[in-house]
């Protein structure tokens, strides 16, 4: 309680002292829904669901091209599957990756986007990768030291907080044009978050996003204690 208080206690000094100190020595922290502010590469934003956004990481992913495995036999696979008779889940009768392939296979067949057909549509997709903290957890480590002399903190890394998919607009989309019922559409974007979700290969956005943590709250501890050279590690 008394480190989600303390936490609290840290996001009113950076509203209270953002005028005053300015970008170059402090990130700014919106407060309304939906509003980011880029100040020196830090983005930072609180909304409705009382959260800390500290990244925001843009990649663009071609479905289903992305998704299946040019080296794998989906027919093969398929036929992996039909001849276990472990009782085992398909998914855990394959690997990791063969899995992604096979239902991307499937789901692509069923939607429209067949990649075995000559000239078969895809979808270029802009995915949002968020990451922060939400208020609701424990962020802070042991009780923080706010020695005046060296202030330290320690804190947990920030997490995923979502992926999200960026509206396809068509001003926006020089790609070629793509029929999708909205059924379909629900269905592979459910597919995409729910691949992404799991993080693979974003290390180095995840040190991104602690790099990001770091500097806003030595930030904060600098602007509380300005002769101090503050501590911050991670647990």
């Amino acid at each position: 309680m008394v480190k989600n208080i303390f936490l609290v206690v840290l996001v009113i000094l950076v509203l209270g002292l953002a005028g005053y100190l300015g970008f170059q020595q402090l990130p700014s922290l919106f407060v309304q829904d939906k509003k980011t502010l880029d100040a020196s590469g830090l983005l930072v934003a609180t909304g409705p669901i009382d959260e800390l956004k500290l990244l925001e990481y843009v990649e663009k992913t071609v479905f289903p091209f992305d998704f299946i495995d040019p080296e794998a036999n989906l027919a093969a696979l398929s036929r992996v599957i039909q001849a276990d008779r472990s009782g085992r889940l398909p998914q855990d009768i394959l690997t990791p990756r063969e899995w992604e392939s096979f239902e991307a296979y499937n789901l692509a067949r069923s939607t429209g986007f067949d990649p075995g057909t000559p000239g078969s549509p895809f979808l270029v997709l802009t995915l949002v990768y968020e990451y922060g903290y939400p208020l609701s957890d424990p962020v802070l480590g042991p009780d923080p030291v706010l020695d005046p002399i060296i202030p330290a903190l320690q804190v947990r890394p920030p997490s995923l907080l979502r992926v999200r998919i960026e509206d396809l607009r068509r001003a926006d989309y020089p790609y070629p044009d793509v029929r999708i019922s909205p059924e379909s559409w629900q269905r592979i974007s459910g597919f995409i978050i729910a691949q992404k979700e799991t993080g693979v290969g974003l290390d180095t956005v995840r040190l991104q996003a602690q790099e990001q943590a770091f500097q806003f709250f030595r930030s904060i501890l600098r602007a509380a204690y300005p002769e101090s050279n503050p501590e911050i590690t991670f647990r």
